[in-house]
């Protein structure tokens, strides 16, 4: 990762507090499901792939802070049964 990404990112996650530093990264957590979608859909079936969706919000954010490419994984997600929504930023 380059320097002026460190930077940025920490400049990102000072006023979006789901936004955190690990030791394997940078990654998004959300402590439950946002989606205006899910919340429409409850009781019923839900299709996973709607969880892209918060994957694609976050990768364009982050791509537009950057200025480049990255990619986003969902490393779980409370609609697949996860206790919270986490991303991982692949830089």
């Amino acid at each position: 990762m380059r320097d002026d990404d460190e930077e940025a990112l920490k400049r990102l996650s000072r006023i979006w507090g789901h936004l955190k530093r690990d030791e394997d990264g940078w990654s998004v957590t959300y402590d439950k499901c946002y989606c205006p979608v899910a919340k429409g859909l409850a009781g019923q079936d839900f299709p996973a792939s709607f969880c892209d969706c918060s994957r694609g919000w976050i990768l364009e954010l982050v791509e537009s802070v950057l200025k480049r490419p990255i990619d986003v994984e969902i490393l779980g997600t409370v609609q697949r049964g996860a206790e919270a929504c986490r991303f991982r930023l692949r830089l």
